[in-house]
């Protein structure tokens, strides 16, 4: 079949996947122009793709015994052929470099700053661990002064960025000069910002930005105190904030309301991992209260290690489109404020050590023994320990459980005290004997479960690393599909997959039921 034969959308699949990684390796990237030269159908669908990503980086190599770096660019090879328009994305990265000067004035001869205007880009990712040699540096104040004129020339010849991925840089390297230049020019219009870790921003220079911000993510470097300009959260649609201190203040986010409230108008995507620290467990307060947060469009959260009294636990959401929380803490603290997702689709809590203790099992009893009107409640569990004690669980209303290891006596008990759970995922299945078999497989769940006992929809077995057979881990699968009479599917490793076929297809013969089953493998 020739290639005109495939429609257009096919042949861009298989260039996209030919041209590869946007910024593998100078000698690589030529290679990719030979795609340009097939025919025109080729040239037409490839031009974009092979200069969607312009890259200044710099390489290591070793020659006689040494490690030697120099600097790869396509840059060059993009003006050359006057195709400056086409790139939509810009990516620097420095390890090393002598000085500052020499660093501005490589960037500026890679990007021809005097004679090109790089009007396609949108994307500007800096990945900057500059480490400087010579024994005597540049002053700040002298780097500073030639980065801000510098990032004043780079804005003006790279106009059109939306969105900005900061990345690795040190938190008081030479990088923070440039920034405060790039964030005058493109604040305004900037509509994404990735900046792991923070970079430390002057205030008074930009006193604010994002007016048109609707995605944020920031590392917080909570060893130091390093200050956010104030973001407008009018705009902001999905924000992440990684490493935040207990101390943090939720007032960078500007806004009408009194102070102490905090509204974001149209964010859908909260994720916050609170840092671990030795200081008080709980968060910044003002005016001796804890600020209060309105999230009127929330669809999802994500908490994890938050303090007692987290801004984020006692914040307002609207009834019906809120439609996944997930938190990661301890039980006693997420018991606390239960109540806040009562109108939920999907709450799941992450619990990261074992369960066993009293303190914990009663407040995952007050979580889950009552009806708070969550469509599906889910539950995640490092470790289900043998030492919990199952008569003392009560969790009624758990619809979804999720075991990174359990062993399988222990789960077959609890299973029963689990009226509502439609879906069990088991990560790491464990034996308390030495030695099990498929006759042991099939004792423990007569001795545990009857048939029909339990309403499971969906079982998931990853057991990936374990010491035990695959023909015993595929008996457990046959016994579940025995003995879950409305099991709909089956989701299992590659390397089980054709045990559990063979297993499943033997009892489909006298089960019809178990023809319907879809098993899913993956890899």
């Amino acid at each position: 079949m020739s290639i005109h034969a495939l429609v257009d959308s096919d042949t861009t699949k298989i260039l996209d996947y030919a041209v590869g990684s946007p910024t593998a390796s100078i000698g690589d990237w030529k290679a990719r122009l030979h795609l340009l030269g097939v025919c025109k159908l080729w040239t037409q669908i490839a031009r974009p793709l092979v200069y969607h990503t312009v890259f200044i980086r710099q390489s290591t190599t070793r020659r006689s015994g040494q490690a030697v770096k120099r600097w790869e660019t396509n840059s060059d090879c993009v003006a050359i052929r006057r195709c400056w328009n086409l790139p939509k994305r810009l990516h620097i990265h420095v390890s090393e470099c002598k000085d500052v000067q020499s660093l501005v004035a490589r960037l500026e001869k890679s990007l021809c700053l005097s004679a090109v205007e790089w009007s396609g880009v949108r994307t500007l990712e800096l990945d900057v661990t500059m480490a400087l040699t010579t024994k005597q540096p540049a002053s700040v104040d002298t780097s500073s002064s030639v980065l801000s004129e510098f990032g004043e020339r780079f804005a003006a010849s790279v106009p059109g960025v939306l969105q900005i991925d900061i990345r690795h840089a040190s938190s008081r390297g030479h990088v923070n000069a440039l920034l405060p230049a790039l964030m005058g020019v493109y604040a305004l219009r900037l509509r994404a910002l990735t900046m792991t870790p923070l970079v430390t921003l002057d205030i008074n220079r930009v006193p604010y930005f994002g007016s048109q911000l609707t995605k944020l993510h920031v590392a917080v470097d909570h060893t130091d105190t390093l200050e956010l300009p104030r973001v407008f959260a009018n705009a902001l649609q999905r924000l992440e904030l990684e490493n935040v201190p207990v101390g943090f203040t939720w007032a960078v986010f500007s806004n009408t309301l009194p102070s102490g409230s905090t509204c974001f108008v149209r964010l859908q995507e909260l994720a916050v991992s609170y840092a671990e620290t030795d200081s008080p467990d709980t968060e910044l307060v003002e005016g001796g209260c804890v600020p209060q947060l309105h999230f009127p469009e929330m669809q999802r959260v994500s908490v994890s290690n938050p303090p007692a009294h987290c801004s984020i636990l006692w914040a307002r959401y609207c009834a019906g489109v809120l439609k996944r929380v997930r938190v990661n803490s301890g039980l006693a603290i997420v018991a606390e404020h239960a109540d806040v997702w009562t109108t939920a689709k999907v709450v799941e809590m992450r619990i990261d050590y074992k369960l066993y203790e009293p303190a914990s099992v009663e407040a995952a009893n007050s979580i889950y023994s009552v009806n708070r009107g969550y469509r599906r409640s889910r539950l995640h569990i490092w470790e289900l320990s043998r030492k919990l004690h199952t008569p003392s669980v009560n969790w009624l209303y758990l619809n979804e459980l999720v075991l990174q290891r359990t062993d399988l006596e222990t789960i077959l008990k609890l299973l029963p005290e689990l009226p509502r759970l439609t879906l069990l995922k088991i990560g790491l299945v464990r034996f308390r004997e030495l030695s099990p078999d498929a006759q042991l497989v099939d004792r423990l769940f007569g001795q545990y479960l009857r048939k029909g006992s339990v309403n499971m929809r969906e079982f998931g077995l990853n057991d990936r690393h374990t010491s035990v057979p695959d023909h015993v881990i595929a008996r457990v699968v046959y016994n579940v599909v025995g003995y879950m009479d409305v099991l709909e599917r089956l989701v299992v490793r590659s390397e089980l997959g054709a045990h559990v076929r063979a297993l499943v297809d033997e009892l489909g013969r006298d089960t019809p039921r178990v023809k319907r089953i879809r098993l899913s493998v993956y890899t």
